[in-house]
């Protein structure tokens, strides 16, 4: 089945189809092709006739990093959609591939080549009674199976997972406790004195200094901590509760 989050997205503005979504596509091949040097864009229909308006090359730029991207605005739309972008992926002056994308909407996204396409069907059951029996097996209730899936940003951090929509929920105000020092496995919520990100879970990669604005509240356990560094941008992972080891 599909999730209700995919109506409700977070990412830079302001525009989700001409911002966001640009954005996204670029986080997507950038780390996709880890090992190449250089990219062209070439922006199509309506992202090169607003694109300047929109920060569409702005935030390309600050994606690849200005110095490694060419982009280039031409009027006229690709066959699939007004939004379409083509990215040229070269490492030492070679093109080791060529990448047409669509930004339909929402920041969603639409690739004609398939190995670039996230899943639409998020949740591996199919309906209520498939979750339900699920639950029942893991034995955990519906708040854990829809609660624990979590997507990374699409902008990683460096030392920690970002949950880039746990601040979706709707949530108490959050008061400081538990703040010691962090540690690899580690799972936090910023509290209140975060302000406007509030709510926000990671997971950490290295161990951190203690923060008062941010609080302990669980672990991944030891034999899953390799894990967490094979989360990456935009990917779901799920955590659940479990017993101590």
């Amino acid at each position: 089945m599909e999730s209700l989050r995919e109506l409700y997205k977070i990412g830079v503005g302001p525009s989700s189809s001409h911002t966001m979504g640009p954005q996204r596509a670029a986080v997507k091949i950038k780390e996709t092709y880890n090992n190449a040097d250089h990219f062209v864009v070439y922006l199509h229909g309506s992202l090169a006739l607003t694109g300047k308006g929109h920060l569409t090359d702005q935030i390309i730029e600050e994606t690849f990093g200005k110095e490694n991207v060419e982009i280039h605005f031409v009027s006229d739309a690709l066959p699939k959609h007004p939004n379409g972008m083509v990215f040229e992926v070269y490492q030492k002056s070679k093109l080791l591939d060529k990448i047409t994308v669509y930004s339909i909407g929402g920041g969603a996204l639409m690739y004609e080549d398939d190995k670039l396409q996230q899943p639409k069907q998020v949740y591996p059951h199919h309906n209520l009674n498939e979750i339900l029996e699920y639950c029942d097996q893991k034995g955990i209730n519906l708040y854990d199976y829809v609660l624990g899936k979590h997507n990374q940003r699409p902008d990683p951090a460096e030392y920690v997972v970002r949950c880039e929509d746990s601040r979706l929920h709707p949530v108490p105000v959050i008061k400081k406790n538990n703040t010691g020092k962090r540690y690899i496995g580690d799972i936090t919520i910023n509290n209140d004195k975060y302000q406007r990100y509030m709510g926000e879970i990671q997971i950490l990669k290295v161990n951190l200094p203690a923060s008062e604005k941010v609080n302990i509240i669980g672990k991944i356990i030891e034999k899953d901590i390799p894990l967490i560094n094979l989360i990456k941008s935009s990917q779901e992972f799920i955590l659940l509760r479990t017993m101590k080891e």
